[in-house]
């Protein structure tokens, strides 16, 4: 079975929980991260290994590869 390639909406404390979990599986690829502030993106990307970041989430959506998106910003935001 292939993993499935997710991204990611937010980067704090809640993404960094989810994102351990999905490393354990080792069932999924993280393939974007979306954050607001686009200049925290890079250290973000680089402990999880993720290949793309963005500040516009809609380049998420726009991406076919993607299988599932992981909403992890405040609740106020959604």
């Amino acid at each position: 079975m292939k993993p499935y390639t997710l991204g990611i909406i937010g980067a704090g404390m809640i993404a960094e929980e989810h994102l351990k979990a999905f490393k354990k599986t080792n069932k999924t690829i993280i393939k974007w991260s979306a954050r607001k502030d686009k200049s925290q993106l890079p250290d973000f990307q680089n402990k999880y290994e993720i290949l793309n970041g963005t500040a516009d989430y809609r380049e998420i959506l726009n991406d076919d590869e993607v299988d599932a998106v992981i909403i992890t910003s405040p609740p106020h935001t959604h």
